[in-house]
């Protein structure tokens, strides 16, 4: 006499259901980055690609005057004073493309994903708008900032080298083509101010950008840039005053943060410079920050709603 089986099998759904179960919301976090970064190879190939032609082209002066480099890099103040600008010559670039880069990459993720159907397929996933939305953040915030320390470092090692071998090659001395601070407190101070501006200060921007690319169905930047500019302009006609634009001037250049110099340049001259009690006491970076947190809460709810779009 047969007896019937009381095991019922799990279906595939239930099975998958219970996988993603197990997986916890920190790897969901880790492998959403990833996605992020294979899907957008241009964050670190554009800086990289910057880095590498600032090296092409040290490598065609060095070898087209050779005899005369030196000369060249005094500017009657000592070659150290040339060395340095070298060195913020690279840094400067790399991180200015790296920024241009992250406002790219925040005002076109969403709205790529609604304009291309994308998001269908990321929805059926088993990850949340909410780490999405995170994992988006961490590319200009967290990403982007450790490509451009690691393209500095390794640009500056390279300029390093080639200096040291062109100066030693003219009997100049290869210690010439070590700055002046060294390298170490280069990189300090440079890395000093990709925590303060561009990741804490310039925090509010990016999450802005974020939720425009979640709201807007065509046109993101013109709907990132005129809305602020507008109040700018209509503030001006109204009242005669212009907070608007003082607000944004402030938030782009950082003047108020205490970690650039009032021209909006970054302070390279000494560690003794650096302030992080200063920073930290400053209420535009408490209020930029608790505005950033507003504006991801909105994407997320945005992003929510995003398939329905």
């Amino acid at each position: 006499m047969s007896t019937q089986s009381n095991v019922v099998s799990e279906s595939p759904m239930a099975r998958q259901t219970v996988a993603a179960a197990t997986i916890s919301p920190f790897r969901r976090l880790y492998w959403s980055v990833r996605r992020e970064v294979w899907e957008n190879r241009s964050i670190y190939i554009a800086p990289a690609s910057v880095a590498g032609l600032l090296i092409v082209g040290l490598l065609i002066a060095v070898f087209r005057g050779a005899l005369h480099i030196g000369a060249n890099m005094n500017m009657n103040q000592g070659p150290h004073n040339g060395v340095v600008v070298a060195y913020d010559v690279a840094s400067g670039a790399i991180m200015g493309v790296a920024l241009i880069v992250s406002g790219f990459y925040c005002l076109s993720t969403l709205h790529g994903e609604r304009s291309s159907r994308s998001i269908l397929f990321w929805k059926s996933l088993p990850v949340s708008d909410t780490t999405s939305v995170v994992a988006k953040a961490a590319i200009p915030l967290v990403v982007i900032p450790v490509i451009m320390m690691t393209l500095v470092i390794a640009t500056h090692l390279v300029i390093l080298l080639i200096l040291s071998a062109t100066f030693a090659a003219q009997g100049q001395g290869a210690a010439l083509a070590w700055p002046n601070p060294g390298l170490p407190q280069v990189w300090g101070m440079t890395l000093y101010h990709l925590v303060t501006i561009h990741v804490l200060w310039y925090a509010p921007i990016f999450a802005y950008m974020l939720m425009v690319s979640a709201w807007a169905k065509r046109g993101p930047f013109l709907w990132a840039v005129v809305p602020p500019v507008l109040a700018g302009v209509v503030e001006k006609i109204a009242f005669n005053t212009t907070y608007v634009f003082s607000i944004l001037q402030d938030r782009l250049t950082g003047e108020s943060s205490g970690a650039v110099e009032p021209g909006g340049g970054m302070r390279m001259e000494s560690m003794q410079l650096i302030d992080p009690l200063h920073f930290l006491a400053s209420p535009g970076l408490w209020i930029g920050l608790a505005v950033a947190v507003g504006f991801l809460v909105v994407t997320v709810r945005l992003r929510r709603w995003g398939s329905a779009l």
